[in-house]
C-alpha cells in the first residue's frame, strides 16, 4: 500500500515539475513576442515620423519653388527678355495683297503655331524673328479653320529659340501677358489678367490687350509659359480672347522626328534609293524630261518651292515656265551634307546642300547658287514636298 502511494506521489511530482517548466517557457516566449511587437511599433512610429519629415520638406521645397516663381513674375522685364526670341512676325501674300500677324515657335527644330486666319488664302508666307532673320514656311503640319489654329514648320538649318508650353491653365484673376506685333510694331509687350474661361475652357478671356497684327501670338502665364494663342479683341482693351493651347494637337508635333544614324538607317530607309530619286529629279529638269516627273513625284504634293498643294501637271507647267527663262542647268548635291530624319507618319525628311548653276537667257549672264534643300519623301520613295533656302548667290 505504501509502495503504491509512494509511486503515485512520485508521478505527481514529476508531472507537476514538467508542467511548471513548460509554463516558464511559455512565459519567456510571451515576453519575447511582446518585446518584438514593441520594437515593431517603435520602428513604425520612427518610419511615420520620417515620412512626416519628408512630407514637410517636400512642402517647404514646393513653397520655396513657388516663391521663386512668384519672384520671377515681379521681374516681368526679365521674363520678357527670356521668351521674346520665340515670337515671330508673319507676313503673308495673296491676291489681295500682303497681310501681317504673329506666331511662336515651340520646338528647337522650328515647329510653330499661329491663327488660321493669318494664313488663310496665302500663296506665300515668311516668318521673321527679333533679329530680323527671315524663315520660309516649309510645311503645314495641321490646321483648322473653325478652331482658328495652324501648326507649321520653319525651314531652318539650325536650332531655334522656342517658348515652353504651360502645364495647366492659370486661375481666374492671375496675371498673364502677351507678346505680338500690332500694326507691325514688333515685340510689343502687353499685360493683364485672366478674366474668365469660355466654351468649356477652350477660350481664354483676358484684359491683356490684343490688336490687329498680334493675332497668332502667344499668351503667357505669369511665369512666361504659353497658355494660349492671342486671337483678337472687341474694340475694348479689357475684352480680349485667346484660344487655349491645350485645345490644340501640338503634342503630336513635338519630337515628331527621329534621326536615322548609320546603325539603324538601313532598317528603315534605303539611302541609295533616296539618292537615286533626287538625282533622277535633277536629271529630268536639266534635260526637259517633263513626262518623267510622274516617276519621282507623289500624286499629292504638299509643297513645291513657293507653291502649296499642287498636282504633278502644275509642277510640269511651273518647271517649263522656269526653263524658258534659264538655260545650261548644273546640279551637284553635296552628299556629305545629306541628313535624313523620319517622321511619325513614316515619311522621310531629307535636307542637303546643293550647288546650282544656270544661265539667264535674256542677258547670257551666268548665275551660281548655294542652296539648302529640304525634301519630304513618302514611304513609296516619291517626292511629296520640296523647297529651298538660298544660302548664297554669285554671278
Amino acid at each position: 500500500m505504501l509502495k503504491t502511494i509512494f509511486l503515485s506521489l512520485l508521478i505527481f511530482i514529476t508531472l507537476f515539475s514538467c508542467s511548471n517548466s513548460k509554463s516558464k517557457e511559455i512565459q519567456i516566449l510571451k515576453e519575447e513576442v511582446q518585446s518584438a511587437l514593441l520594437d515593431i511599433k517603435t520602428q513604425q512610429e520612427d518610419i511615420k515620423a520620417q515620412r512626416e519629415g519628408i512630407e514637410k520638406q517636400r512642402k517647404d521645397l514646393e513653397e520655396q519653388r513657388q516663391t521663386i516663381e512668384n519672384e520671377k513674375l515681379t521681374d516681368l522685364p526679365q521674363v520678357y527678355k527670356r521668351v521674346k526670341a520665340g515670337v515671330y512676325l508673319i507676313y503673308t501674300r495673296n491676291t489681295e495683297g500682303v497681310s501681317q500677324g504673329s506666331a511662336f515657335v515651340i520646338t528647337a527644330d522650328g515647329v510653330a503655331i499661329s491663327n488660321y486666319h493669318v494664313f488663310e488664302m496665302a500663296s506665300e508666307a515668311i516668318a521673321i524673328n527679333e533679329r530680323n532673320e527671315k524663315f520660309q514656311i516649309s510645311q503645314i503640319l495641321d490646321k483648322n479653320r473653325e478652331k482658328d489654329y495652324i501648326i507649321f514648320k520653319l525651314n531652318t538649318p539650325r536650332s531655334l529659340n522656342y517658348v515652353e508650353i504651360a502645364d495647366k491653365l492659370p486661375e481666374i484673376g492671375e496675371d498673364c501677358f502677351a507678346i505680338g506685333n500690332p500694326q507691325g510694331l514688333t515685340q510689343t509687350l502687353s499685360k493683364g489678367i485672366i478674366s474668365q474661361y469660355r466654351e468649356s475652357y477652350k477660350l481664354i478671356q483676358t484684359t491683356t490687350e490684343i490688336t490687329h497684327g498680334s493675332s497668332g501670338g502667344p499668351l503667357f502665364n505669369r511665369n512666361g509659359k504659353v497658355i494660349g494663342i492671342t486671337t483678337g479683341g472687341f474694340g475694348e482693351a479689357n475684352l480680349n480672347l485667346a484660344i487655349s493651347v491645350f485645345s490644340l494637337p501640338y503634342r503630336n508635333y513635338i519630337n515628331n522626328y527621329y534621326q536615322l544614324t548609320e546603325n539603324n538607317d538601313q532598317q528603315s530607309v534605303d539611302r541609295q534609293r533616296i539618292t537615286k530619286l533626287l538625282e533622277n529629279y535633277y536629271y529630268y529638269v536639266q534635260n526637259y524630261m517633263y513626262s518623267s516627273f510622274n516617276n519621282v513625284f507623289s500624286n499629292k504634293i504638299t509643297r513645291f518651292f513657293e507653291q502649296y498643294n499642287v498636282t504633278v501637271n502644275e509642277i510640269i507647267g511651273l518647271t517649263q515656265s522656269y526653263n524658258r527663262r534659264y538655260n545650261n542647268f548644273k546640279y551637284e548635291i553635296r552628299m556629305n551634307t545629306m541628313n535624313i530624319k523620319q517622321g511619325a507618319n513614316g515619311n522621310f525628311f531629307v535636307d542637303y546642300i546643293l550647288d546650282y548653276g544656270l544661265t539667264r537667257i535674256s542677258t547670257n549672264k551666268q548665275m551660281k547658287f548655294v542652296l539648302h534643300i529640304n525634301v519630304e519623301i513618302n514611304q513609296n520613295y516619291q517626292i511629296q514636298g520640296i523647297y529651298e533656302n538660298i544660302l548664297s548667290k554669285s554671278f
